[in-house]
């Protein structure tokens, strides 16, 4: 690392450190804080362009050593991104030296049994200002001793590890959670996680919270996540802004507080034996008005969750570019924009009415075009009836004739057929229960590109077999949504020869047709469900207000032009899609993502066992990312502009959100009867309110559904592991010992 000269802080910078950040001039010289030019902070960081690098330095620690391990450069003009919300934001504020790993933060001056002093709780923040202002609270004499700890992101407890020779041969890096962890004693220790307060409204934070807490309590801590309150005048609150405005001694307090009330429940929260526990999708992170009002109206209109009009909605969207443009996250990568989407509801929801809506731009424009093109579809057909007529005279003629005469009319017959005008097709955009063999046919009609969308799910009985003696027929659909070529030449049908098809599908099916979805031979070995992007709302049926208005003119109307403005959008000259490519930021945060998909669909991963879907995942969210830019820009030219950090924002947010419900919707095709059992089980228990029992009394109120006390236990088995159940552990006694439970105690409580 090059040294940089070491200037003292100005007395702004030690100004706004104070009141910003709660930072004392003590504080930042016992840190050793210092200012750089920014020719200094380029070559401390390792940049070679003309931006400005001028910034303060932070220095970060290990206990036990003196002297800086590492050191991070907070600039002063970094370049500014723009959000969806259209302000803008820091881009690349603090920066590291390059081939640096991630690390855990310490303070100057603490001692190195504190790493393993299990008694001295760690309190843990995100963020270089947040880690030092944490360690100067640490330092006062207060009711609460603890070790300062910090991380330089929220998902900056893993990184790269080491490094491997891959499958071609070449360096690879290896993924994990970084080695400090396991030079820090966690087992028996109270640990305080004290991320932002968007925490608990920005879906990526939270799973990197609940990640992190996840892997603490695998190694042994008792962790605390502390909720951070919003302040006023602030768009989020960190814990440097809360010792700002309220003082060390509030903030001790609120520590204090949160220590005890985890003790006294120390148990887990238990994990849900309902599958269908997901987030809602906020339509705040749809970046277009026009399309962002349609769908909140439209859900309003109808007293439906907002899902079934979010997820239709983009596959329309998708339906109007399809074929026009692709999305390439990197050279030699790209991804088509059409998508399949599937929201299950039961019946009863105004799955119909919804469907209406949302389609009914694709419809109207379906019936200009008819209108449009009537009279050229008359004299087209007008001109192919006298020429089959002619054709019809001329067989006539050639059949009756010999010699040259034979031979002048088979030529003038063959010239003909051979020019036999074509009677252009009526355009079809979308349509609902279709065969395979008709569906390739109208694809082939029709541009290679078409969509189904349908409030219910019978395309799946015809894809399982009704009409070819229950044998599935999957190729057309498979190869349709990767984009790959389709060669079919069946002697009875015509043949249909495709380059790149694509179809969209948005389907709304009941729930108990998800159920069967994964026993059909086929569907989930060969890759069929995993093309889908699921949503598994709460159905809103028994509640609803049943006092509605209809979407209002002048947002259906804005709705109904950007989507014929995107139908209206050609394909390039030569009649390939326009290309769409990310900008700088945009690739960044994808490839992140990307990446972390690839961590967790490891052994034990989040996507261990559903890396069919998750393979796909990050692929979608470039879709979506397309999708979205193409919205932004149905009244001008897409492909003219890159897409930008807060669409890839918005489609990385769905993302993070599709992946929970797609959790839960392979979790409901894979419930067994132990889930079942488990279920009747806890039922019972919530029956008896009782905080201990013994698992006999549970089998003779139960023998109706279990048989035996064997067949009782893989229930127990399910309700330990997700945290409902304790076993109490008796001293050996003479006998067969008598198995009894006591009930979480987060349970427990809200029966006394």
């Amino acid at each position: 690392m090059t040294t940089a000269t070491k200037r003292e802080l100005t007395a702004a910078d030690l100004a706004a450190l104070a009141r910003e950040s709660w930072i004392d001039t003590a504080t930042a010289e016992q840190f050793g804080l210092y200012r750089v030019s920014s020719a200094e902070g380029a070559a401390l960081v390792g940049r070679t362009d003309r931006e400005d690098y001028a910034g303060i330095v932070f220095p970060a620690y290990w206990p036990g050593d003196p002297s800086p391990k590492e050191y991070f450069l907070r600039r002063d003009h970094p370049p500014m991104e723009q959000r969806s919300n259209g302000t803008l934001k820091p881009s690349q504020k603090y920066l590291a030296p390059p081939g640096r790993g991630n690390r855990l933060l310490f303070g100057p001056s603490e001692s190195e049994s504190a790493l393993t002093d299990t008694s001295l709780p760690i309190v843990l923040g995100e963020g270089l200002k947040k880690q030092i202002a944490l360690w100067r609270l640490s330092q006062l004499d207060g009711s609460l001793p603890f070790l300062a700890c910090g991380l330089t992101g929220v998902w900056n407890f893993k990184g790269t590890i080491g490094r491997a020779t891959g499958p071609d041969g070449g360096r690879v890096a290896i993924k994990g959670v970084i080695p400090d962890l396991d030079r820090v004693t966690w087992t028996d220790r109270d640990v305080f996680i004290l991320y932002d307060s968007d925490a608990e409204s920005n879906p990526r934070v939270s799973a990197a919270r609940e990640a992190l807490a996840d892997e603490l309590r695998a190694r042994g801590a008792r962790v605390i996540l502390m909720v951070l309150p919003s302040l006023d005048g602030l768009e989020k609150t960190g814990v440097d802004d809360l010792l700002a405005q309220w003082g060390p001694e509030r903030v001790l307090a609120w520590l204090h507080e949160g220590q005890t009330g985890a003790a006294s429940t120390e148990d887990p929260e238990p994990i849900s034996l309902d599958a269908l526990e997901v987030p809602s999708f906020p339509t705040a992170l749809i970046p277009s008005l026009w399309l962002r009002h349609m769908v909140e109206a439209t859900a309003q209109a109808t007293e439906t969750p907002v899902e079934l009009p979010l997820l239709l909605s983009l596959a329309v969207v998708a339906t109007t570019i399809q074929k026009k443009f692709v999305v390439e996250p990197e050279p030699g990568y790209s991804e088509p924009l059409n998508i399949w989407t599937m929201v299950l509801l039961d019946s009863g929801n105004r799955k119909s009415a919804v469907l209406k809506e949302i389609t009914e731009p694709l419809l109207s424009f379906e019936q200009q075009h008819a209108i449009d093109s009537s009279q050229e579809v008359k004299r087209a057909e007008s001109a192919r009836h006298l020429a089959e007529e002619r054709i019809k005279q001329l067989r006539q003629k050639a059949a009756k004739a010999d010699g040259v005469d034979q031979d002048s009319l088979r030529h003038e017959l063959l010239e003909a057929e051979s020019t036999l005008p074509d009677v252009p097709k009526t355009l079809r955009l979308w349509g609902q229960d279709v065969t395979p063999e008709k569906l390739g046919q109208l694809m082939a009609d029709h541009g290679e590109r078409m969509a189904l969308l349908s409030d219910e799910g019978g395309i799946f009985e015809i894809l399982g077999g009704r009409y070819s003696q229950g044998v599935p027929n999957l190729d057309l659909f498979l190869k349709a949504h990767s984009g790959t070529s389709y060669r079919v030449d069946r002697g009875s049908r015509p043949s249909v020869f495709m380059d790149a098809p694509a179809l969209t599908i948005a389907l709304s099916p009941q729930l108990a047709v998800l159920k069967g979805l994964a026993k059909v031979p086929g569907f989930r070995g060969k890759g069929l469900l995993a093309r889908f992007l699921y949503a598994l709302p709460h159905s809103p049926l028994g509640y609803r207000t049943l006092d509605t208005r209809p979407v209002p003119a002048d947002v259906r109307g804005a709705y109904h032009e950007a989507l014929h403005s995107l139908l209206k959008l050609p394909l390039r000259e030569d009649g390939q899609p326009h290309r769409l490519s990310l900008s700088e930021e945009a690739y960044r945060e994808w490839k992140a993502f990307q990446r972390h998909v690839e961590d967790e669909l490891r052994g034990g991963g989040t996507f261990e066992y559903i890396r069919d879907w998750a393979g796909k995942l990050s692929g979608a969210v470039a879709r979506l990312a397309g999708i979205l830019h193409c919205a932004e820009h149905a009244d001008g030219e897409p492909h003219a502009h890159t897409i930008s950090l807060p669409t890839m924002e918005a489609a990385l947010a769905l993302g993070a959100l599709l992946e929970r419900h797609a959790l839960a919707a392979f979790s409901v095709m894979a419930v067994d009867s132990d889930l079942d059992a488990a279920q009747k089980v806890w039922a019972w228990v919530l029956r008896q309110r009782h905080a201990t029992f013994k698992k006999r009394d549970c089998f003779q109120a139960l023998k109706g559904s279990f048989p035996d006390m064997l067949s009782i236990r893989p229930a127990f088995e399910i309700l330990v592991e997700r945290g409902y159940l304790f076993p109490i552990l008796h001293e050996r006694r003479v006998g067969r010992p008598s198995e009894s439970y006591r009930v979480n105690h987060h349970i427990a409580k809200e029966w006394t």
